[in-house]
């Protein structure tokens, strides 16, 4: 993890966690994603407790992997009710830009957000049985620096202390990039390296490397997946031990964040229905890569070991 003196730096190989967001946000996605985890292809899950499937999750199969909590803020309708900043005059969400925005602007209330956060960890609570492994954000909202503030206690206090940085390195390679999305990625990692700080003076942990911002959608493919996992490699290399005769292997942890599932339809969503993206081809495209039997040989020829959050505990 971020600390390499902490116990969960246990493994002599890089080892990679293959996180699958948005479980429960309709029933035909999370069926996608159950068939990655079967194929060993996905090896964590992160889950939207205010999507309409939610109450439905195929807990057998996520038992199979880590679960932990996709924190939304931005995108339908929240657990709690009565907000008078959190949501607009219908009471949803503001959504990506316009959470941003007014937040930014300082027109949400900080105890909205708390209470929110509140809702959706006893929500996963009640809906699994158990904490999160991690909790992570729905469209990255947890690392924006005042969403990152007031988080990071309140995971301390639910003794849960894993979370994502979403620092990709390396993105100006990524030629296949629209300008639209590098400026976005750019200001999310801009907000992860802030959040980062906070994270580590909370202690909560995170992956030495992060990748999935530059392979969503019709950007993944075998090739890419190889080449920005080639990049994580590269600086894991660089930060062995460059003493001679040195046999010291100094673990690191990337993960891998993904968006499996087939084409949701007409039913879905957090409670206001399905986005375009979860309308399009794109889910089912990545869902598709990631069973690639090229991709796990890959894996296998890098020496890299699949692993999970919960491995870490």
């Amino acid at each position: 993890m971020s600390d390499h003196n902490s116990p969960l730096c246990n493994s002599s190989h890089l080892r990679l966690i293959i996180n699958a967001d948005d479980v429960g946000y309709s029933q035909i996605r999370d069926e996608g994603i159950a068939e990655c985890i079967d194929a060993g292809s996905v090896t964590s899950c992160s889950l939207l407790v205010n999507g309409v499937s939610a109450k439905s999750i195929i807990i057998a199969r996520c038992s199979k992997v880590s679960l932990g909590l996709h924190l939304n803020l931005t995108e339908g309708c929240p657990i709690g009710s009565s907000y008078d900043t959190l949501t607009n005059e219908e009471g949803f969400f503001r959504g990506k830009f316009g959470f941003r925005e007014a937040i930014a602007n300082g027109k949400i209330d900080s105890e909205e957000i708390s209470e929110e956060i509140d809702h959706q960890i006893r929500t996963f609570w009640k809906l699994t049985g158990q904490k999160p492994t991690h909790i992570d954000g729905h469209q990255h909202i947890h690392v924006i620096p005042a969403v990152m503030k007031i988080l990071a206690p309140q995971m301390v206090s639910n003794a849960i202390d894993i979370t994502r940085i979403p620092h990709e390195r390396q993105l100006n390679s990524c030629h296949w990039l629209s300008q639209t999305s590098r400026s976005f990625f750019e200001s999310v990692i801009d907000d992860a390296l802030v959040s980062k700080d906070i994270c580590l003076k909370n202690g909560i942990h995170f992956s030495d490397a992060f990748l999935g911002l530059s392979t969503m959608g019709t950007n993944m493919s075998i090739r890419n997946l190889q080449e920005r996992i080639c990049t994580v490699l590269a600086m894991w290399k660089e930060k062995q031990p460059k003493n001679a005769g040195s046999t010291t292997v100094m673990p690191w942890l990337c993960e891998l964040m993904v968006h499996p599932g087939y084409v949701t339809g007409n039913i879905g969503g957090c409670g206001i229905g399905p986005d375009e993206f979860s309308q399009s081809n794109e889910r089912q495209h990545e869902m598709e890569i990631l069973k690639e039997m090229a991709l796990m040989n890959f894996y296998q020829k890098h020496s890299i070991e699949l692993t999970s959050f919960k491995t870490l505990f």
